[in-house]
């Protein structure tokens, strides 16, 4: 099929470009694309360093800010305590004598100028912790300013100073203390709490080691308390007396097995043998006769002796 001259040509009119017109397009897209990814081309060929000091300064700024507000969170209560006790209650002059936090009550620590929201403080902390063992714990309990704490000190009866126990019979308003002075083989646990370094689990071990022993002979003694250092017995040495008449003998003819072997210092085997001795040659006439057993030493014999009766 002849296609139409005269369509040829108009085809040709209207869609075929001259070299000048080709030219120009061509220049002009080339043109569009440059505008287009100017931005690109120029970050590509001309990197810019971005400058963050204003970013930084910002973040410090807003770091400090932060800082501040924990800040004065941690110190509004303190704060607010100080000057409850000592600004607002001036009228109420504070009255200062000796006292223990731990068993002092709630009269005596407002006396001190406590308010009932420190002593609510300390109850809870006594209650968690067991108890306040030292100034060091007292000052950094929540809620204690260090103006109360350097006013309270000197009258505070913890181990950093020198123990002192209240004498019900010659209590004063201000309280009269006398020094302390503990029987090691009567006290009880509440007794023994108010030495220095010694809590009620350091006193419920001793007094649980002296009815297995039948007391203590010497306080060196202490030392085979399970936790028990020297550096605590050096500390509560001076306090402590003994009197060994308390001391529960077991009877050698009348004890039983689980009697002996539960002493401390008397093995299962020695115990069988004490019995056995017993049961082969009679009641034992004298203490001396233990020696006549194998298993006994002059070392073990020496140990056990002091806790030991034939009548």
């Amino acid at each position: 099929m002849e296609i139409n001259p005269e369509f040829k040509d108009t085809i040709k009119k209207y869609l075929t470009f001259s070299l000048r017109e080709y030219k120009a397009a061509l220049a002009l897209l080339l043109i569009t694309l440059t505008v287009w990814y100017f931005s690109d081309i120029q970050h590509y060929f001309f990197p810019k360093q971005f400058d963050n000091s204003s970013l930084y300064q910002k973040a410090v700024e807003l770091d400090a800010l932060q800082k501040s507000k924990e800040e004065t969170d941690i110190t509004k209560g303190s704060d607010s305590e100080e000057k409850e006790v000592y600004t607002k209650n001036k009228d109420a002059p504070h009255e200062y004598f000796e006292f223990n936090p731990n068993t002092a009550s709630q009269e005596e620590l407002i006396k001190l100028g406590l308010s009932k929201k420190q002593i609510n403080i300390i109850k809870n902390y006594i209650a968690k912790a067991g108890e306040i063992k030292s100034k060091t714990d007292f000052k950094k309990i929540y809620g204690i300013t260090e103006m109360q704490f350097e006013a309270l000190d000197k009258y505070l009866l913890l181990p950093e100073t020198v123990p002192y126990i209240k004498t019900e019979a010659k209590e004063t308003k201000t309280g009269t203390t006398t020094r302390l002075s503990i029987e090691l083989n009567s006290a009880d646990s509440n007794t023994l709490d108010q030495l220095p370094g010694i809590g009620m689990g350091y006193a419920r071990r001793i007094i649980k080691y002296r009815t297995a022993l039948g007391g203590f002979l010497d306080l060196s003694q202490l030392l085979e308390v399970y936790g028990f250092r020297q550096t605590l017995l050096d500390s509560i040495s001076p306090y402590l007396t003994l009197d060994v008449s308390k001391i529960k003998l077991l009877n050698l003819n009348t004890s039983m097995l689980d009697e002996l072997k539960s002493h401390p210092y008397i093995r299962y085997k020695i115990a069988n043998a004490m019995v056995s001795y017993r049961q082969q040659h009679g009641n034992y006439k004298s203490l001396e006769e233990l020696k006549n057993i194998v298993l006994i030493t002059e070392e073990v014999f020496s140990k056990i002796k002091s806790y030991l009766s034939v009548d």
